[in-house]
C-alpha cells in the first residue's frame, strides 16, 4: 500500500510538470531555435533612430538594405543628432539643466519675456544639423532639429503651397458647391477659346513675324515634373475640333498677347478643378475632397502636395494646402 501511494505521488508530479511546461504549436515540435522574432529584435541597433523619424523618413530608411549605407543616411539627414537629443531632453526640464545635458556650444540665446530660445548647431562630418530649444517660464516646452537640406526643401515646398493657396483664395468663396467649382474650369477654358478663336484669329495666325513666342490652344492641362509647373499640351494627332494656334506677337498686338497670357494662365490653374478628386472622405454632413498634386523641387526631390476642400451639407466651408510628412 505504501509503495502504491509513492507511485501515485510520482505520477501526479510528472503530470503537473507536463502541464506547466510550455507547449509548441502543432507542427512545430521539431523546429529548432526561436519560432518568432519581434519587431524590436528586427530593428536591432536602429531602434533609437527609427523612434525619432517621420513616416516618410522611416519608409526611405527601411528601403536601404546595406548597413553602411544606412549609417551614412542617418548622418546625412541629421537623425543621429535627433536621436541623441531625444535621449537627453524632455518636456519640463529647466533652462540650466538642459544646458548641462548638451555638449554643443551655444550659438544664440534669445529671451522675450517668459520665453527663451536656445540655438545650437553641430557638424557630424557629413552635414550640419541645427537645432533649437524653446522654454516657457523656465520649462522646456519644445525642441526640434533641421539640416540645411531639410530647410531648403521646406522653404521651396512652402513657397509653392503658399502660391497655390493665394490663387485658391482668389478663386474660391465659402458656400460654393462642387459643381460650381467644376464649372469655373469650363468657363476658363471657354474664355481661352474665345481669345484664340475670336476676332484676333488673323493676328494669331500671322506667320511673318520672327522671334515669335508660341501659344498653343489648351487641350490638356497637365503637370510638368521637370519645371514644376502646370503645362498646356496638344496631342501629337489632334482630334476633331483640336488645332494648334500659334501667336506671333508684334508691335501692334500687345493687348492680344496680354489677353492670351492671362486667359492661358487662368485656364492652366483652374483646369484641374474639372477633374474628379483622387480621394473622397464622406462623413455626413461633411464631405472632404482631396486633390494630389505632384511637385519636384530644384534638387530633384519629389513631393506630393494635398489640396483639400471641406464641404458641409454640400457647400464649401474651408480649403487647405499641405504636404504629407
Amino acid at each position: 500500500m505504501r509503495n502504491f501511494c509513492i507511485l501515485l505521488a510520482l505520477i501526479s508530479a510528472a503530470l503537473a510538470a507536463g502541464c506547466a511546461a510550455p507547449r509548441r504549436p502543432a507542427g512545430e515540435e521539431n523546429v529548432a531555435g526561436p519560432t518568432r522574432v519581434t519587431a524590436a529584435h528586427q530593428a536591432g541597433p536602429w531602434q533609437q533612430y527609427l523612434a525619432v523619424m517621420t513616416d516618410r523618413e522611416r519608409i526611405e530608411f527601411l528601403n536601404i538594405l546595406d548597413d553602411s549605407d544606412r549609417r551614412r543616411w542617418v548622418r546625412v539627414n541629421g537623425i543621429d543628432v535627433r536621436a541623441e537629443l531625444a535621449g537627453k531632453l524632455a518636456r519640463g526640464l529647466t533652462l540650466e539643466t538642459a544646458k548641462r545635458r548638451l555638449s554643443d556650444k551655444l550659438d544664440v540665446e534669445e529671451a522675450r519675456g517668459d520665453s527663451v530660445m536656445l540655438y545650437y548647431s553641430r557638424f557630424n562630418g557629413d552635414t550640419r544639423t541645427n537645432y533649437y530649444l524653446k522654454f516657457e517660464s523656465n520649462q522646456l516646452v519644445n525642441w526640434n532639429t533641421y539640416t540645411v537640406a531639410q530647410q531648403d526643401r521646406t522653404m521651396e515646398l512652402m513657397t509653392f503651397e503658399a502660391e497655390i493657396m493665394r490663387r485658391l483664395d482668389i478663386a474660391l468663396k465659402p458656400g460654393m458647391g462642387p459643381e460650381t467649382i467644376r464649372k469655373m474650369a469650363f468657363i476658363a477654358n471657354e474664355r481661352l477659346n474665345e481669345v484664340l478663336q475670336g476676332r484676333h484669329r488673323d493676328r494669331l495666325k500671322d506667320d511673318n513675324v520672327k522671334d515669335r513666342t508660341d501659344y498653343k490652344r489648351r487641350v490638356v492641362v497637365d503637370y510638368d515634373e521637370k519645371t514644376g509647373q502646370y503645362t498646356v499640351t496638344v496631342p501629337e494627332k489632334p482630334g476633331e475640333g483640336q488645332e494648334v494656334i500659334v501667336h506671333r506677337p508684334s508691335t501692334d498686338n500687345y493687348i492680344v498677347e496680354e489677353q492670351v497670357i492671362m486667359t492661358t494662365a487662368q485656364a492652366d490653374f483652374l483646369g484641374w478643378f474639372a477633374k474628379e478628386p483622387q480621394r473622397k472622405i464622406i462623413h455626413r454632413p461633411f464631405e472632404t475632397h482631396q486633390f494630389l498634386l505632384p511637385y519636384k523641387s530644384k534638387r530633384g526631390v519629389k513631393e506630393t502636395v494635398v489640396v483639400e476642400f471641406s464641404f458641409r451639407d454640400g457647400l464649401l466651408e474651408q480649403w487647405f494646402v499641405y504636404h504629407d510628412e
